[in-house]
Order: structure tokens, then C-alpha cells, then sequence
């Protein structure tokens, strides 16, 4: 059984390199074979991202634990979101620093 389980590892995690090394040369216009010699890189940065969002999550929801008026916090924050969407929906752009 743990060869079976183990297999089945390496060969999600060989998917997950595959795929985000596709998903790269995607974005940036890239050769494939570029990406795939990049495919440490790629990995590590995507790992080091994903444990910023984990992390910054986390801090978040401790931080939101010890306010008091959390309704206040709730109504500014989704009113924010909807400000965001209602100017970009109207089309509204940000100067831009040149």
C-alpha cells in the first residue's frame, strides 16, 4: 500500500510541476522548455507565495478576533470591495506615475 500511496504522490506532484510550469510560460510569453528549466524556481516561488497568503490570512483573522466593533470592520471592508468594483465597472483608472 505505501508504494501505491507513494507513486500516486510523486506523480500529483510531477502534474502540479508540469502544470505550473505551463501555467508560466503562459504568463509571461515564455518558450515551454524555458519554464521547464525554470521549474525549481517556479516551485519554490509558487511555495513561497502560497505560505505569504496562508500567513497573512492567518494574522488577519487573529487581528479580527480582538477588535471590538467587528460590524464596523465587516461593513467598511465590504463597502470598500463594492467602491473598487463600482469604479472599475465605470471604468475609472488610476493616474499612472511615469
Amino acid at each position: 500500500m505505501r508504494v501505491r500511496a507513494s507513486f500516486k504522490a510523486w506523480v500529483a506532484a510531477a502534474a502540479a510541476v508540469v502544470a505550473l510550469s505551463f501555467l508560466v510560460a503562459w504568463l509571461f510569453s515564455w518558450p515551454a522548455e524555458k519554464a521547464m528549466f525554470l521549474a525549481p524556481v517556479i516551485v519554490v516561488c509558487f511555495g513561497l507565495l502560497a505560505f505569504l497568503f496562508v500567513l497573512w490570512i492567518r494574522i488577519a483573522l487573529l487581528q479580527f478576533r480582538r477588535v471590538r466593533h467587528r460590524r464596523r470592520w465587516i461593513v467598511a471592508a465590504v463597502a470598500f470591495v463594492a467602491l473598487v468594483v463600482l469604479l472599475s465597472a465605470l471604468g475609472v483608472e488610476l493616474p499612472r506615475m511615469e
